[in-house]
């Protein structure tokens, strides 16, 4: 630091320190650090309790939008015939499943899973007047993007020449985060591509590249 915080009392009694803004923009940006490395220690947590969705089954989800248990079938190779025989079931039915058409009960998506060595949440669904038996929201690049114009957008109308973006800040805004099933490596990845668009000026790197405290300064046009 360069200049010496000073300490003083409120008229309340709070203890007060006053620091510079670089300062205090410097720790901010450390506690951020601080937080991605507690959601990343979460994440890997859930993951060995959980198991994982590997990646190509997400990009064949948002990618191509199939169904979770399409994408896990395409993913081990299996044709519907050769599922619905490790299931015990019957074509029809895994086709009626990954059309939307049908839902299939617990025991039923839980047969799937096992037949797909694929973690028991992965398949489930949220049937009508029935609750998921975990809730997970795929982010995707362009959710991030939209949130970064939405405040770019906001930042405009209220008359700044500069916003200053964290990638926390637009993970937090979009959802998810802090948690163990977060995105900031596609957070960071749509903040450097809005960036580099935008011309705005690094503020914060990461010593990894990516993480909660990068930050780009945005200039308002």
């Amino acid at each position: 630091m360069n200049h010496q915080p000073q300490r003083f009392q409120a008229p309340d009694g709070t203890e007060m320190v006053v620091l510079t803004a670089s300062d205090y923009e410097r720790l901010a940006l450390l506690a951020e650090d601080a937080e991605d490395i507690i959601a990343g220690r979460a994440g890997l947590a859930s993951i060995a309790q959980d198991g994982a969705v590997p990646g190509e089954v997400v990009a064949l989800m948002i990618r191509d939008g199939l169904s979770p248990l399409a994408a896990w079938r395409r993913h081990r190779g299996l044709t519907q015939t050769e599922l619905a025989r490790r299931a015990g079931l019957s074509q029809v039915w895994v086709n009626r499943i990954e059309a939307g058409k049908g839902h299939g009960t617990p025991a039923t998506r839980s047969r799937l899973a096992a037949a797909l060595d694929a973690p028991g949440w992965a398949l489930e669904d949220a049937a009508e007047g029935e609750a998921p038996a975990k809730e997970r929201t795929i982010l995707n690049k362009q959710m991030f993007k939209t949130e970064i114009e939405r405040q770019l957008d906001h930042a405009r109308q209220t008359g700044k020449t500069s916003l200053t973006l964290s990638a926390g800040d637009v993970h937090r805004a979009v959802g998810g985060y802090p948690g163990p099933g977060h995105a900031m490596p596609i957070c960071c990845a749509a903040l450097r591509e809005m960036a580099d668009a935008l011309q705005a000026e690094l503020v914060h790197s990461p010593p990894k590249g990516n993480g909660a405290s990068l930050a780009f300064r945005f200039p308002i046009r």
